[in-house]
């Protein structure tokens, strides 16, 4: 589940990088959390899922994100 490809992006990261990419994105997002994706992953660039979701406005990811793993928050 937390495989990279040459990016550095995970399953995670590619979701909510690239959230026009799959209209089910929350969805994709809950199920990688509840089966255990690392949150704290970074991409080559050194972004987070949480940055990434920072960066695309998606409030309700980085919600959901900050919800199973506080400590993102503290990550710069």
């Amino acid at each position: 589940i937390d495989a990279v490809d040459d990016l550095g992006n995970t399953a995670l990261i590619s979701a909510v990088a690239n959230p026009a990419a799959n209209p089910k994105t929350p969805e994709v997002v809950a199920f990688l959390i509840v089966s255990g994706a690392k949150l704290d992953v970074r991409d080559k660039d050194g972004n987070t899922a949480a940055h990434w979701a920072v960066a695309n406005g998606k409030s309700g990811t980085l919600a959901a994100l900050l919800k199973a793993e506080p400590t993102l928050a503290n990550m710069t």
